[in-house]
């Protein structure tokens, strides 16, 4: 496996070559108990050594909390694993699951992951132990993909030529969407979630195509460099612009924005001029002038699509910042054109 570049693998992962639909994959639960109604591959319980120990700093591993006793961490962001080779002995939670070659597993944010500690001998002695792996997942607002090696009772990450990185926003979003997709198993998800997988490894491989990925290496100031130039608050102002449907909150744009709530609060008026909510009304605001103008969507239907849940509040704001009913902005409009 260690001879095989890590693009010629991710091609013989991409949908073309999937026989029958997406690879087999299962969705990592929190618990042993709830696991158990998700796969039918070997659980094992695992007994938890010491307490969750929450990490209340900005970090860009968007790590939300560690189990150090146990070897654990919770992140903000999902990940994604699929086993190459062998069987992968993976822990997560209160449990070890047992995942053969062609399998992946997808791990949602906010559920307990194994670090990638080099020793495996506090799940067990096995010196047979084989499993080579690709990982998934977010370091540095870019996409890193990388492989992992099981051998025996040590486990190894990747070397560099083991490792790419992709700055492709729309990738990580996708990751994002598979995962609430996962945690909130609303109707029709499961065929969601898979068309979404799908659409993730085809965008993966048009970026490999156009050359997008590159071979960063473990820099020692990675995360340093990274952390100059990320720019927390334009990326919540553009997460808002694309979500004004959705019920947004400062606890969820901070945890995207890897921020804790104090700061983003803090940040956001500094350097928008506005706090959170009065940003999100203008640009919910915003979006109501354009559809008023360009559709012919009822008044309750653009509110509604533009995050207003009560009917009558569109019709309240518009009397406040614009001194006339939604409606009568509509015929005004109409009548310049």
């Amino acid at each position: 496996m260690a001879k095989r570049s890590i693009s010629s693998i991710l091609k013989g992962l991409s949908p073309a070559a999937w026989q029958s639909g997406a690879p087999p994959l299962i969705v990592a639960r929190p618990h042993l108990k709830q696991m158990k109604t998700e796969t039918s591959f070997p659980l094992f319980p695992r007994k938890l050594n010491g307490p969750r120990r929450a990490i209340r700093s900005i970090n860009f591993s968007r790590i939300s909390a560690r189990w150090p006793n146990d070897e654990l961490i919770e992140t903000h962001t999902p990940m994604l694993m699929y086993v190459l080779a062998g069987v992968a002995d993976y822990c997560c939670g209160d449990y070890m699951i047992q995942i053969p070659a062609g399998n992946a597993i997808f791990v949602p944010g906010g559920v307990p992951r194994r670090t990638g500690a080099s020793s495996l001998g506090d799940i067990g002695n096995n010196s047979v132990r084989f499993c080579d792996n690709i990982l998934f997942g977010e370091r540095c607002g870019s996409l890193e993909i990388w492989l992992n090696h099981d051998r025996g009772n040590q486990h190894y990450r990747s070397g560099n030529n083991e490792l790419l990185m992709i700055n492709n926003a729309r990738l990580l979003r996708l990751l994002e969407e598979i995962g609430d997709e996962a945690n909130q198993a609303r109707a029709h998800h499961k065929p969601i979630f898979h068309r979404l997988l799908e659409i993730f490894f085809w965008s993966l491989q048009r970026a490999l195509e156009e050359k997008k990925a590159i071979h960063p290496g473990r820099l020692a100031n990675q995360e340093m460099t990274a952390a100059g130039e990320y720019a927390p608050i334009p990326t919540a102002q553009q997460y808002i612009r694309e979500h004004l449907d959705e019920n947004l909150t400062q606890d969820k744009v901070a945890q995207i924005t890897r921020l804790s709530r104090t700061q983003f609060i803090r940040r956001f008026r500094e350097e928008s001029g506005q706090t959170f909510n009065q940003f999100v009304t203008a640009c919910r605001l915003e979006q109501a002038k354009v559809l008023l103008q360009e559709t012919e969507f009822t008044i309750n239907f653009i509110g509604e699509s533009v995050g207003f849940n009560s009917p009558g509040y569109l019709n309240r704001l518009f009397r406040k910042e614009m001194g006339m009913l939604p409606s009568e902005y509509r015929t005004l409009k109409n009548d310049q054109k």
